[in-house]
């Protein structure tokens, strides 16, 4: 044997005891291939009996935050409508007198109970689109 086959062999035979990874130089590197390999060829633990019921609570912990964000949110968004109604009064009760005088005589009463019909149904129409229907 020449000096090449001995260097190939002892190539070969260091491949084969790090399990057909080349050794880089890098002691870092090495020693991540040499945790990764170990990972991946360790055996899967079994999964605990409990395990189904364990995340079907973690899945309905995370249902009722997410509720409880909703509402979180919309209370912000009341909040933010709010604040611009009371910020824009001015601004609507000038631009509402202009208007009212170049409008011929409407019926503003009768004009301003239906809106407020008309947003009371649609209030009504959610909240009973929220409920789910309870079957005795």
């Amino acid at each position: 044997m020449n000096t090449r086959n001995h260097t190939l062999e002892a190539q070969r035979q260091a491949l084969a005891e790090h399990g057909g990874e080349r050794r880089t130089g890098d002691m870092q590197v090495d020693a991540y291939r040499l945790v990764h390999r170990a990972v991946r060829l360790a055996p899967m633990p079994p999964l605990p009996a409990d395990f189904a019921t364990r995340v079907a609570a973690a899945v309905r912990d995370h249902d009722e935050g997410a509720r409880m964000e909703a509402g979180f949110v919309i209370a912000a968004l009341l909040c933010a409508a709010v604040a611009a109604a009371v910020f824009a009064f001015p601004i609507m009760v000038d631009s509402l007198v202009s208007t009212t005088g170049k409008l011929p005589n409407l019926p503003w009463p009768m004009l301003l109970t239906a809106a407020i019909g008309l947003i009371m149904v649609g209030c009504v129409d959610r909240l009973f689109d929220r409920q789910p229907a309870q079957n005795a």
